[in-house]
């Protein structure tokens, strides 16, 4: 709590900015799927088109993020980018079908990926560079909070009704909004100057490194919650643990990596991020017992937004300031890309063995891939605003 006292307004801005695109906005709706299809919203089969959606729009934000960024102002961008997010969240309230549902979600996967891309970029633009791991560690425990807020409170206000949710996911949003509206720093993002055209050297080891990590865990944020609970016949109330741990982990993991990346640097602290989230994921393979498994739930957790906060810290002494934001949107593009064909492509192995030791081999050892990657590429450079 010390790192968040000292560091400012800003920092705290920015963590309230991922809490609402991605906590909000993303992860809230993986725990209010059950309680769509009770209360008779979507069918069984419609929780995959709503999802499908949802990334869809988090693509298009994280290509054009950057842009409205540049045109606006990163300030302005953040500020309505906020309200609209929470209009988004209001919007699931009303029981209009799955196409008006499908469009809330779009908007609100559009507004996840510009909040996403820019409030970091926008919070580390005026970091001393000593504290950048730290103030970036407080920026992203807002996507760590969204995940452990999925995993409890969400559920528990399910049982009012998916509509009283939806307003109070959209209400806390806006208010949030409200709250940081004059804290955004008033400076426009600046384009590359003509000599800084073109990708920064370095970046695409990089960018392929943070694209195994997008694809190493998606074994755990689809079928971890499954494997405990049907896969070892411990049942829903074992793989709710499961998940809960993983929020927890998820809501220390960004402090932790900032302060590696403040004592190691970027560099080395994603490598380091990348070789432990293998280990846990390759843990199941170990033990099925439940400490094993509860250290799995911890680490993956921890390092699903610590990894995330890592990688733009390092895209940002890749690129430099001026060219951060577009630097770290393309890097979020195709993280998102990834992800969806890695999903797509695990289950189809997992079909094909039916055992789930293949995801999670796989899965570890893309991430065993990516850590060797991102331990090459340039040192940080001292770079100017």
């Amino acid at each position: 709590m010390s790192d968040v006292r000292v560091l400012g307004a800003r920092p705290l801005a920015g963590l309230a900015a991922l809490l609402v695109g991605l906590g909000f906005g993303r992860f809230a709706y993986t725990a209010l799927v059950p309680g769509l299809i009770e209360e008779g919203w979507i069918g069984a089969s419609g929780a995959g088109p709503l999802a499908a959606a949802n990334f869809a729009g988090y693509l298009v934000g994280a290509l054009g993020g950057a842009r409205l960024a540049r045109r606006f102002g990163a300030a302005t961008t953040l500020r309505w980018t906020m309200v609209a997010t929470a209009l988004a969240l209001l919007a699931g309230a009303a029981s209009f079908g799955l196409v008006w549902l499908a469009f809330a979600r779009f908007a609100a996967g559009v507004g996840g990926a510009v909040l996403m891309v820019v409030a970091p970029t926008a919070v580390l633009r005026f970091a001393d560079p000593a504290r950048r791991g730290a103030i970036a560690g407080v920026v992203f425990t807002g996507i760590g909070l969204g995940v452990a807020l999925s995993g409890t409170l969400v559920p528990a206000m399910a049982r009012s009704g998916v509509a009283v949710t939806w307003i109070a996911l959209g209400l806390a949003a806006l208010v949030l909004a409200i709250a940081t509206a004059r804290v955004w720093p008033d400076v426009p993002l600046a384009p590359p100057a003509a000599h800084e055209k073109g990708l920064p050297r370095g970046f695409l080891v990089f960018a392929l490194a943070y694209c195994t990590d997008a694809a190493g865990f998606v074994p755990h944020t689809v079928y971890w919650v499954d494997y405990v609970a049907r896969g070892l016949d411990r049942g829903l109330p074992a793989g709710g643990l499961q998940w809960t741990l993983f929020g927890v982990g998820a809501a220390f993991g960004p402090l932790l990596a900032g302060r590696a990346a403040d004592r190691f640097g970027f560099r080395a602290a994603f490598s380091g991020a990348l070789a432990l989230k293998a280990f846990g994921v390759a843990l199941p393979l170990v033990s099925t017992a439940f400490p094993i498994l509860a250290l799995s739930s911890l680490i993956v957790g921890a390092l699903t937004p610590g990894a995330a906060m890592l990688a733009s810290g390092r895209a940002g002494e890749i690129a430099g300031h001026a060219r951060h934001a577009s630097a770290w949107a393309l890097a979020t593009a195709a993280f998102a890309a990834t992800q969806a064909l890695a999903a797509l492509g695990f289950s189809r192995l997992l079909a094909a063995t039916h055992a789930y030791g293949a995801l999670w081999s796989v899965g570890a050892g893309l991430l065993v891939l990516g850590a060797t990657m991102a331990a090459f590429g340039p040192k940080a450079q001292p770079h100017h605003a």
